[in-house]
């Protein structure tokens, strides 16, 4: 009996694992990276001499459909996040989030998230997408 408790809890594990969603890797993306105002961080508080370092977003894959924005952005420790976000009432949610391996290659996932106000940080990114003129139509 012992056995067969190891084993449907072994069994549970992998199905649970399974269910897992798997990264997505995206090799030889072509990016172009422009700094966003106003959002440079020190990565070190140690020494406040060092330099700050800004966030960076992708004006290739600046997609915009009325109100409704898709932006990708790279934090300055070279994590990737595509967010979602509502130019009139300010509401963001994060759809992928992931990092750079490497300067044109990108391992990512999916979010669960849901739309909430941007602030801080994510309000400057959220006006400078909103105030670039995204020419694309939002692919869903």
């Amino acid at each position: 009996m012992k056995r067969f408790s190891i084993l449907i809890a072994a069994v549970s594990l992998l199905i649970a694992q399974s269910a897992k969603a798997k990264p997505t890797v995206e090799a030889n993306r072509q990016f172009a990276w422009v700094e966003v105002p106003g959002t440079a961080i020190q990565l070190s508080t140690a020494n406040p001499y060092l330099t700050q370092f800004p966030w960076y977003m992708n004006i290739n894959r600046l997609v915009r459909e009325g109100e409704t924005i898709v932006f990708e952005v790279a934090s300055p420790e070279a994590q990737y996040y595509r967010l979602q976000g509502n130019c009139t009432n300010q509401q963001l949610l994060v759809q992928f989030q992931g990092e750079f391996e490497s300067e044109n290659k990108i391992v990512y996932q999916a979010v669960s998230d849901s739309w909430h106000p941007a602030t801080g940080l994510q309000e400057r990114l959220l006006n400078f997408a909103c105030s670039r003129n995204g020419g694309a139509t939002l692919s869903r």
